[in-house]
């Protein structure tokens, strides 16, 4: 990613990223039973042609095109 991104919009969107899975998930996550709920966890990036939208919108909150995110990852 840093190869095809500037490094600052890369650390930008990793800590945007970041903060987003806990803001959404924060709820879902039971530390005494990590199994529980652990199918509303679950995130897609370009599986079946599926993206979890908080990959593509933590992108836009940083003014990167979502496009340009994932054609960076695998």
């Amino acid at each position: 990613m840093h190869f095809r991104l500037p490094r600052h919009k890369v650390c930008l969107y990793a800590e945007q990223l970041g903060n987003a899975l806990v803001l959404c998930y924060h709820n879902l996550w039971i530390l005494n039973g990590p199994k529980k709920e652990e199918d509303a966890r679950m995130l897609y990036m370009k599986f079946d042609g599926k993206t979890s939208d908080i990959f593509l919108v933590a992108a836009r909150d940083i003014g990167l095109e979502p496009n340009e995110v994932l054609f960076c990852l695998p």
